[in-house]
């Protein structure tokens, strides 16, 4: 289908996203380009271009990507834990920091705690790292109580 109508809008987002969540870092990366080149500004493909960027450890050309996105789409919130991932890899703690303080009130798994916690524990801030993880566990053993009572009240239908 993409090849039959390139220029389907999106078809290449949707494209590498799927290729993306099945682990296919080099065909996302191709369907993203192109959407890309469609689409500059596009803020989802740009925020998963950046997470593929991440993910073949080149961060320093991510950070471009998830800056645009985020600016683009400030409510796009997975990009502020990539970019802040791509700065603390660049050693950047300090912008780290701020973008995934941003982020914290949307972390649904404590994923942001945690990246936070190792930003702040590499600052030698370790008190507020120290919280963070502590945050950490507290938002996975709430999930996990989510999680088996939602398996338990399944159970009641079943019978």
């Amino acid at each position: 289908m993409a090849a039959a109508r390139p220029n389907l809008p999106d078809v290449h987002f949707w494209l590498g996203h799927l290729f993306w969540k099945h682990g296919d870092a080099d065909r996302a990366f191709a369907e993203l380009t192109r959407q890309l080149e469609i689409d500059p500004g596009h803020p989802e493909a740009n925020a998963e271009m950046g997470a593929v960027l991440i993910a073949k450890d080149r961060a320093a050309e991510a950070i471009p990507h998830l800056e645009l996105a985020i600016r683009s789409k400030p409510d796009l919130w997975p990009a502020y834990q990539q970019l802040g991932h791509a700065y603390a890899l660049q050693k950047n703690y300090a912008g780290a920091e701020g973008v995934l303080k941003r982020e914290l009130r949307h972390d649904q798994d404590g994923g942001t705690h945690y990246q936070l916690a190792q930003v702040m524990r590499a600052e030698g801030k370790t008190a507020e790292a120290a919280k963070l993880f502590d945050q950490v566990r507290s938002i996975k053993i709430e999930r996990l109580a989510v999680t088996s009572s939602d398996d338990h009240a399944d159970e009641g239908v079943r019978q």
